[in-house]
């Protein structure tokens, strides 16, 4: 994972400032739009959209980008204003513009498109212990239902179960996405240990 040029391990990417501009995950150089994307770096992105960040792939080197919406409305700005900015922003300016004029970066599902609570709805009804089931369905009605799901996700331990059940949802829905947009998703092939 590549954040600002530098490599970061996964808990650390978490941790940083999300306003931070664009994030950079995963890809590889391709000599031709091959429109093909590694599946863990979608499924990443997915987890750190917000409401105000959103991501794109873009279809020739397979990366993806986290851009803020601060960051989408550099597009907008005047040539003037572009000129006086900071090196590393003037890059995001161009990647904003690349994003929002030309067809070579592609928006992953949006945070509706995802729905988190039909996720955790769906998470509830498979669970088979009754009284369980019951806590959880509790929790995902009225206010703050996804703190209340997670301490009851906590509370059962069964952070594991939800955790692939999660990943399973988001996976169908990203191979839904690349069907649509015929996006190749590929698997990173873990490297062996040096002996």
């Amino acid at each position: 994972m590549i954040f600002d040029g530098q490599r970061l391990t996964h808990r650390q990417s978490r941790s940083c400032n999300l306003y931070q501009s664009v994030f950079r995950i995963g890809g590889r150089p391709s000599a031709a739009m091959t429109t093909s994307a590694v599946l863990d770096d979608l499924i990443d992105a997915l987890e750190m959209q917000s409401d105000s960040i959103f991501s794109y792939l873009d279809r020739e080197t397979g990366e993806v980008f986290l851009i803020s919406e601060e960051s989408l409305s550099l597009s907008e700005a005047e040539p003037e204003r572009l000129a006086m900015l900071p090196d590393w922003q003037k890059q995001e300016a161009a990647l904003v513009i690349g994003i929002q004029t030309t067809d070579r970066y592609l928006e992953l599902p949006n945070r509706f498109d995802v729905n988190e609570w039909n996720i955790m709805h769906e998470f509830c009804l498979q669970v088979k212990k009754a009284p369980i089931q019951n806590s959880l369905l509790h929790a995902i009605h009225g206010n703050h239902p996804f703190r209340r799901f997670k301490d009851q996700i906590a509370n059962h331990d069964l952070w594991e179960e939800w955790n692939r059940f999660r990943r399973r949802a988001l996976v169908e829905i990203l191979r839904d996405w690349s069907e649509e947009n015929s996006v190749i998703l590929t698997v990173r092939q873990e490297q062996p240990a040096p002996k």
